[in-house]
């Protein structure tokens, strides 16, 4: 070989630090492996689906499929019918015809009866592992209710709580900051922290990330930030639940019309000052809310099915829910819309205003939405209005009907309910559970009161269904969610009593918001995209959940620098407040710290969820011993308790 070539090879391997035999062009098999159910009741019959890719110039010869040490079946697919109660690990084998093999194995756990509350009183951990479910994180009021009345009574009293708003009260409640501005961050911590409708709370914080938008950069006048992360939170939270106060239904569809009526939102989404085609200017509508009214916010991107599986043609495809004709017809819906406080001559000024309509750029003529079996509107048409009856309440009625088209879509039940789902209880819901969430949402099962977006009836069903509350589910490995920092952060706030407003949460300071949002990939109202924080469907790569097609959306957020980074700010925020509000907590002067076995029961204990058992404990008691500085031995019984999975991970 010449010497050049030869050199120039070994920069290459060097450079990509892999051998040549592990080059692409020696790849042995690898594999994917799907089942249609993880857990279930016995007998619980399961589909298995297996893929297999190599470069290799030779096929895949052998599929093989085994329990324990019994094979089930050769070839690509399985289905199997479990009768007894258990963990049953089924592994997928598979080799190539020049001898390479690989493996990939999934868990699947059968409970041997349905969960169903039997009066008796919940235990401290199951109590905790609810709260840190169906609320900002357990504190001891919350504890001692569910335990002594049981879940269901705890979300009936939630239900009849009456909405905390960030309204004139709690503003008048605080002072002004130096530049005369109110405190925000002071005002959401009250709620988030200290607010009694924690499940409204919860609710509001999931539609955020079912329908993003980021305030900072579509509301441009630091006062107007002020109010107007104000009047956008609360507009979330008037809906999340029923608010007979405020004249709230607790429908989707309600939260959906006022945010497409927003300014913040249309500007956010680009369709404010929207104008229709001109042949003259050479101009066409901005299809950009149009497109995320549809793939993110109502049906998504193909057809589902009730339980929330991709409906398929003969062939085996997937169906789209719509076209870009589609599109273009919605976004003429969405035109003519401006900013409420804009001048003539600031047709581009933002506020968080509702918009309100110019006429003469809405576009009244015929359009054409979706059709599917009872559509409504009629034949999913807007018919074409007259120039003589034109008023703004006329295109007001053309938003509205373009929405309830997409509303009453039969993908949209599954669809929202699997991304609420993932908010609250497990990022891998299996068929089932969206199914039965999805008939609750649409007003039916056993928790539905006949009216289709029933926020409350949607929670009722993802909070007491036997996917979030039997335990036999709790120990497989794919059941639960990785929580996100703001949960953890408003979390140890509540768990350590820490209702004194203590700016964990910061939304009016900007440099505080990027701060948060820098070090752990979240903050208020800043997400970075329409796609939210993160992916639904984001599987981390290098682990076991993605050759199994299984989602952790809150791992897309944590990078290698924001798993230190986010994990020192939470710790950072943990000490300060607890020297500012709570110093009590770890009692006079520090003194539970001379003990570690007392320090990480006062530290771990208000956090567990059922996790932190003997041995977890043992190896923080053991960390925090080599420590001999008070001072520094709460703050590492922080950093190595909020960083610990028994904590992060919830199931």
């Amino acid at each position: 070989m010449p010497r050049r070539l030869s050199s120039w090879l070994a920069v290459v391997v060097l450079f990509c630090g892999l051998p040549i035999s592990a080059w692409p062009q020696d790849r042995p098999p690898t594999v994917r492996l799907s089942a249609s159910a993880q857990l279930g009741v016995q007998p619980l019959e399961v589909a298995f689906d297996g893929e297999a890719e190599t470069n290799r110039d030779v096929p895949i010869r052998i599929y093989r499929w085994s329990l324990g040490g019994e094979v089930l079946a050769t070839g690509p697919s399985l289905t199997h019918r479990f009768t007894e109660p258990g963990h049953h690990e089924v592994r997928l084998t598979v080799a190539d015809g020049a001898g390479g093999e690989a493996s990939e194995s999934v868990v699947v756990t059968v409970a041997d009866e349905a969960w169903r509350p039997d009066g008796e009183k919940v235990s401290e951990a199951d109590a905790r592992r609810f709260l840190w479910q169906a609320a900002f994180g357990p504190n001891p009021s919350d504890l001692e209710y569910v335990m002594r009345r049981g879940y269901e009574a705890w979300i009936d009293r939630q239900l009849n709580q009456k909405a905390t708003l960030l309204s004139g009260t709690f503003v008048r409640s605080r002072g002004k900051d130096e530049d005369g501005y109110y405190d925000t961050n002071q005002l959401i911590d009250d709620l988030f922290v200290g607010a009694k409708d924690q499940l409204r709370q919860r609710v509001a914080w999931a539609l955020v990330q079912v329908i993003p938008i980021h305030a900072e950069f579509t509301i441009d006048n630091d006062e107007e930030y002020q109010r107007g992360t104000r009047r956008l939170f609360n507009t979330y939270l008037r809906h999340a639940l029923p608010a007979g106060r405020y004249d709230s239904r607790g429908r989707y569809d309600d939260l959906l019309v006022e945010l497409t009526f927003n300014s913040a939102m249309a500007n956010w989404l680009t369709y404010k000052n929207s104008t229709k085609a001109s042949r003259e200017f050479g101009t066409t509508p901005d299809e950009n809310y149009a497109r995320e009214i549809m793939q993110l916010f109502t049906i998504g991107l193909v057809h589902l099915e009730p339980d929330g599986t991709p409906t398929r043609d003969a062939d085996g495809q997937t169906i789209p829910n719509y076209t870009n004709a589609h599109v273009k017809e919605f976004a003429r819906v969405f035109t003519g819309l401006i900013d409420g406080q804009a001048h003539a001559e600031e047709p581009f000024a933002s506020s968080a205003e509702p918009t309100k309509w110019l006429i003469e750029d809405h576009d009244f003529g015929a359009k054409q939405l979706l059709v599917y079996p009872g559509v409504s509107p009629a034949r999913g048409v807007i018919p074409a209005v007259r120039r003589s009856r034109q008023p703004p309440q006329q295109a007001e009625l053309e938003v509205r009907a373009a929405i309830r088209n997409l509303f009453n879509h039969p993908s949209h039940p599954p669809f929202l309910a699997r991304r609420m789902i993932q908010r609250f209880t497990t990022s891998n819901p299996t068929p089932g559970y969206v199914r039965r969430v999805a008939e609750a949402y649409a007003g039916d099962g056993p928790y539905g009161q006949g009216q289709r977006g029933d926020l409350a009836a949607m929670m009722k069903a993802i909070l007491l269904d036997d996917e979030a509350r039997n335990p036999a589910y709790r120990e497989n490995p794919q059941h639960g969610l990785v929580l996100e920092p703001m949960r953890v952060i408003v979390g140890l706030a509540r768990a350590y009593e820490l209702h004194e407003p203590a700016r964990v949460i910061p939304a009016a300071d900007l440099e505080l918001v990027w701060e948060m949002y820098e070090l752990t990939g979240q903050g208020f109202f800043t997400t970075p995209s329409v796609f939210n924080f993160y992916l639904p469907d984001f599987s981390p790569p290098n682990t076991r959940l993605r050759p199994l097609g299984m989602a952790a959306p809150e791992l897309q957020i944590l990078d290698e620098y924001r798993a230190l980074a986010g994990l020192g700010y939470t710790t950072d925020t943990a000490m300060y407040l607890i020297h500012e509000f709570n110093e009590g907590l770890l009692g006079e002067d520090f003194e539970l710290a001379e003990d570690p076995e007392q320090l990480v029961a006062a530290i771990a204990g208000p956090l567990d969820h059922g996790w932190l058992d003997d041995r977890a404990r043992l190896s923080l008691v053991r960390a925090l011993r080599r420590f001999r500085e008070s001072e520094e031995r709460v703050h590492a019984a922080l950093y190595l308790t909020l960083g610990h999975p028994a904590v992060r991970v919830l199931r």
